[in-house]
């Protein structure tokens, strides 16, 4: 899905992370119709590979970003997942809804 090749020997390096990244970035687009079907989010790694690989979708912040993680882990880098929020011309202290 992200057009690069795949090597078991690959070291996580800085430069592959920056072309992993655009790849991502750039082949898995950000799509809410699972949302806006009131399918429900299924965040399990299995269910997001079958969704954004197999199947050739994108996915909201949650999806796409968790199977970025797996496979930035599975490939030996560490990962944090964070919750985040938008706050650009909100009052007060909204609830955190995005997922990087």
């Amino acid at each position: 899905r992200l057009g690069m090749p795949y090597s078991p020997d690959l070291t996580p390096t800085k430069e592959l992370l920056f072309s992993l990244h655009f790849a991502h970035v750039t082949r898995v687009p950000f799509e809410n119709m699972d949302i806006l079907n009131r399918i429900p989010l299924d965040l399990e790694e299995d269910a997001l590979f079958d969704k954004i690989v197999v199947r050739n979708r994108g996915g909201i912040c949650f999806e796409v970003n968790c199977l970025f993680a797996h496979l930035l882990r599975k490939l030996g880098y560490t990962c944090i997942d964070y919750a985040a929020r938008w706050i650009k011309g909100v009052t007060g202290n909204p609830m955190r809804r995005h997922r990087v």
